[in-house]
């Protein structure tokens, strides 16, 4: 049965999680306190292109290399190196979109989800959103060889921006509001992005972290070698059916787990903590 949420029945290990992820929003956004940019790469989505941004974000590196016609090492290595170690913990503690999505969905109405069928087209959605965007990042590139690129707004150098709401909600509406308010009366492309924001943030009132499951193209890169990572959850007991009860019940990101299974593996578990809080004597989050 549905419960709405309630702040005191929150676990600690999520009030822990939340505040983690408001000191690293506060840290990306920095330069509005004076604080210089930095070089430093997070491997979770972030807008590098934000005005106050003090960070590079790893998808948008990957995006860029690629329309500058430059192999994208560097982002490729920090991607993977993450990916094989903790996997998605990242978005779970510090991703600024992944917050925002933990915190519409503690607005109190009914959770739902899908059918099996429609579960497995949306996840296979995820992977034609990376190979759709890295396809026109590496066409870009090679358009650079022939001409130098102007754009008509400061986020195309990277396309998964152009519809991104993260970086509609922490870049292009602090652009838009500072430099260009116009924008808002006269670019359809403007609305667009916003109605993608809003429909990002409504679908997660219904699905938690809806964007996160179906969507984002770093998620999606990051889940793949789920299965070689060293930080995994252990299961120590046999009780398939009720850690898959717990796990519908309090996982945001409907992580489920097969009959005699050794570990949780999913490719979208993002170790949030919750299922561990919940079954402390049956799981157990490793690092080896």
């Amino acid at each position: 049965m549905y419960k709405p949420f309630q702040i005191n029945k929150q676990r600690k290990i999520q009030y822990l999680r939340h505040l983690i992820q408001i000191i690293v929003i506060v840290f990306l956004y920095s330069k509005i306190f004076g604080i210089k940019s930095s070089s430093i790469i997070v491997p979770f989505l972030h807008p590098t292109q934000s005005l106050y941004s003090t960070a590079i974000g790893a998808y948008d590196l990957l995006e860029y290399s690629l329309t500058s016609g430059l192999l994208p090492i560097l982002a490729l290595g920090v991607i993977l190196t993450t990916s094989l170690t903790v996997g998605k913990l990242f978005c779970g503690w510090a991703c600024p979109l992944g917050f925002v999505q933990d915190l519409m969905a503690y607005i109190p109405i009914k959770k739902r989800s899908f059918g099996k069928d429609m579960e497995k087209n949306f996840k296979e959605l995820k992977y034609a959103v990376v190979v759709i965007f890295l396809f026109l990042a590496f066409l870009f590139g090679l358009s650079s060889q022939d001409y130098e690129k102007e754009y008509k707004n400061p986020f195309s150098d990277c396309p998964f921006n152009v519809i991104s709401p993260s970086s509609t909600l922490f870049a292009y509406i602090p652009w838009a509001l500072f430099w260009k308010p116009t924008v808002f009366f006269t670019s359809i492309l403007a609305w667009i992005k916003i109605a993608l924001l809003l429909a990002t943030l409504i679908s997660s009132t219904i699905y938690p972290r809806f964007f996160c499951r179906y969507v984002c193209p770093l998620g999606t890169i990051l889940g793949i070698p789920s299965d070689y990572k060293f930080l995994k959850i252990k299961i120590k007991s046999k009780r398939t059916e009720d850690i898959n009860s717990m796990l519908n019940r309090v996982c945001p990101m409907k992580v489920s787990i097969e009959r005699n299974s050794s570990y949780i593996n999913s490719s979208s578990c993002i170790h949030c903590g919750n299922c561990i809080a919940e079954m402390p004597n049956d799981l157990k989050q490793e690092f080896f």
